[in-house]
């Protein structure tokens, strides 16, 4: 059997400019501060890219949008347990203004309002302990 050659062509496989090694003088994406040089402007529709990554969004907020952020979304997360709780009280009939029947037991003791409500959420999701409002055995 016979080898094959194969030839090799003399031209290289990458070509070098004479300017490559040079570095070109264009501006960094982001500064040695850390700070982005990229600027975004009149691009339609960015407030939905925004919400598109809102992880993103976040991790790229100030410090006090984020605190602002946490905080409120912990009491809106008590306050809306606090308005399931009262709807259960409600349904439950624990907050009829008339006399209390000896009898009833309340659902959740000491919820009679919607404040109580709120404090009850508040106690159940920190784990704080309960003090005069618990659940019992009515509901």
């Amino acid at each position: 059997m016979d080898a094959i050659h194969i030839g090799m062509s003399s031209t290289p496989l990458v070509k070098h400019t004479a300017g490559a090694g040079l570095k070109a003088n264009r501006p960094r994406v982001m500064s040695k501060s850390g700070h982005s040089n990229v600027r975004i402007d009149k691009v339609d529709g960015i407030y939905l890219l925004y919400l598109q990554d809102l992880w993103t969004t976040v991790i790229d907020m100030k410090w006090r949008y984020k605190l602002t952020l946490f905080a409120t979304t912990f009491v809106m997360t008590w306050f809306l347990f606090g308005v399931i709780y009262y709807a259960i009280a409600f349904i439950h009939g624990d907050l009829e203004p008339s006399e209390p029947i000896s009898n009833h037991t309340p659902c959740i003791m000491k919820v009679d309002s919607l404040t109580g409500a709120f404090l009850f959420s508040l106690e159940s999701q920190t784990t704080i302990g309960y003090g005069v409002r618990s659940i019992t055995e009515e509901c």
